[in-house]
């Protein structure tokens, strides 16, 4: 096994959660003359790490001072997320997060891919 292999498969202990990936198109509506947007289910459970990266950006207000954050997703090599997919993640606590990814994988290494992605809050 290459040293490349056995750093994947490292990394890959560390995957606690898993996500599942939706993907949104458009179809035309046959009864009128515009689109609907539509999810598909693409990817299911992608052995994942959900992390939340720290950002040095410190807002502060007259009432409270609050920090900004940008969660991350660490996966396996070979996994294609289109950009604009909104993905659910469980973590190995049983908490799911949605969240919508940002743009395109932010860096490629040999052993992992990391994808920022925007937390999606419903209230």
């Amino acid at each position: 096994m290459s040293i490349e292999q056995e750093a994947r498969k490292a990394i890959e202990a560390t995957y606690t959660a898993t996500m599942h990936v939706l993907v949104e198109t458009l179809e035309k509506d046959a009864e009128s003359p515009f689109y609907e947007p539509v999810i598909v289910q693409e990817i299911q459970d992608v052995p994942c790490r959900f992390s939340r990266g720290e950002r040095p950006k410190i807002v502060s207000s007259d009432v409270v001072a609050s920090g900004d954050y940008s969660p991350i997703i660490y996966f396996s090599p070979g996994t294609v997320i289109p950009p604009g997919s909104t993905l659910t993640v469980t973590d190995e606590n049983g908490y799911t997060y949605n969240v919508k990814q940002t743009g395109a994988i932010f860096t490629n290494y040999m052993t992992h891919w990391e994808m920022p992605v925007k937390l999606e809050v419903n209230a």
